[in-house]
């Protein structure tokens, strides 16, 4: 799951910004949702952020959910667990981790929609510098000039676009890491045997 989920983060990130956030049903601790899903990684596990509730479920075990509130409150399958101040500082630091995760890939998307747009644009200069071909002045050699400084740009961002996706999984890494560093301290989040698995 590590090296999966600074991926699905990002991959989830450009369907956000595709796909406004609609409200979901009323819930026990929530009122009205607005949920914000980072998709499913291919062991079934959900990790949902709604109304500031950082929520686990999984497929196989449509009964079971842990949820970590932003002020470190952790509820199992509906149930609120006890956390000495220690743990509570974990489980808040847990779920400001996310939370920064989340808000990297969302501008790492943002980033990546405009080298999208940039490399369309691209097309639509070559298009038109074609057409310059027609004067007397300008060759293919000063076509393809332009064209390769123009490339030369958008791969350049390109770069920096995945090294800030690498950044984003050694995040997720580290993220995941104080997750399982919870689970072997909570007994009640080991019960939870699919939990970060």
């Amino acid at each position: 799951m590590r090296r999966r989920l600074g991926f699905l983060l990002a991959m989830a990130a450009l369907a956000a910004l595709a796909l406004p956030a609609g409200p979901a049903a009323a819930g026990h601790r929530h009122g009205e949702k607005h949920r914000i899903s980072v998709g499913h990684d291919h062991d079934g596990q959900q990790v949902d952020l709604e109304d500031g509730w950082l929520l686990f479920r999984h497929d196989d075990h449509p009964r079971e959910e842990v949820a970590i509130s932003a002020d470190g409150d952790l509820e199992v399958n509906g149930e609120a667990v006890r956390a000495d101040a220690r743990d509570r500082e974990a489980l808040r630091e847990f779920h400001l981790g996310f939370v920064e995760i989340l808000d990297s890939a969302t501008a790492l998307g943002e980033e990546a929609a405009e080298v999208g747009v940039a490399g369309a644009a691209l097309g639509a200069k070559a298009l038109a510098k074609v057409i310059r071909l027609l004067d007397e002045d300008y060759d293919e050699a000063d076509l393809e000039r332009e064209m390769d400084a123009e490339e030369a740009k958008i791969e350049a961002v390109a770069a920096k676009l995945e090294a800030k996706g690498e950044a984003i999984e050694e995040l997720a890494d580290e993220w995941e890491a104080d997750g399982l560093a919870l689970k072997r301290r909570i007994p009640e989040l080991r019960e939870i045997d699919w939990f970060l698995d």
